[in-house]
């Protein structure tokens, strides 16, 4: 079996970074955040920055990967 390792950037990263890194719209990604597809960081305060949690999204890729047999 091989062994897949991954670089992650940043754990955390705005709306606006991950649109343009996946080339996805702001409004696609925050439409995504909001029905629960994308994980976010849980904010303290309602004015916060809401952060997409990049180590809980690879992990759910790598997981769907493995069920996909890669």
């Amino acid at each position: 079996m091989s062994e897949l390792v991954l670089h992650i950037g940043a754990p955390f990263i705005t709306y606006q970074q991950y649109a343009a890194m996946s080339g996805l719209s702001l409004n696609k990604i925050q439409d995504l955040a909001r029905e629960g597809r994308l994980p976010i960081m849980p904010k303290a305060k309602a004015t916060e920055t809401p952060l997409i949690n990049m180590v809980a999204l690879t992990k759910q890729a790598s997981q769907l990967a493995e069920q996909a047999g890669y």
